[in-house]
């Protein structure tokens, strides 16, 4: 089960919440259609967007899979102040 943690999020948290948010929207994904091309629940998807949860390592796997990209683009960080914007 992934770590649920409270307080300030870290900033790798950060760039994996916008990565999958960016990611998902761009395909015009809802958050339960991530989870299912990832073959996740979609509260896993909910939490990882939330930066509420740090994911298994075969989860962010799961989700680089789903959008055929790699962890490392996955993980990125976001350019600055574009994690800020509002949607």
């Amino acid at each position: 089960m992934p770590y649920k943690r409270r307080g300030r999020i870290p900033a790798a948290s950060k760039a994996l919440a916008y990565q999958v948010r960016r990611l998902r929207e761009a395909r015009g994904w809802s958050q339960e259609a991530c989870a299912e091309a990832a073959d996740l629940h979609p509260r896993v998807v909910v939490s990882i967007e939330a930066g509420s949860t740090d994911p298994r390592l075969s989860t962010v796997v799961s989700l680089a899979d789903a959008f055929d990209t790699t962890l490392s683009r996955l993980i990125a960080r976001p350019p600055k102040g574009a994690a800020k914007k509002k949607r």
